[in-house]
């Protein structure tokens, strides 16, 4: 009996496996959000990224946040 059967009582057997989704149905679901997406293979690895933008404001009424 392992550390985590003695916490929870849970035997072995009745454990599942939980697959995590593929990079490409990731990319599918983001891809149908409306997201652009793309991968980087760096290695063994592949690292599944999405774009997105950061604004700045310089000027008008929000830009009194007490910011410098």
């Amino acid at each position: 009996m392992n550390s985590v059967e003695k916490v929870r009582g849970i035997p072995s057997e009745s454990r599942i496996e939980v697959e995590a989704p593929s990079k490409e149905a990731e990319a599918e679901e983001l891809k149908r959000k409306g997201y652009q997406t793309f991968t980087y293979k760096e290695g063994d690895s592949t690292y599944l990224m999405q774009q997105y933008y950061i604004v700045f404001l310089k000027k008008g009424a929000n830009l009194q946040t007490g910011f410098p």
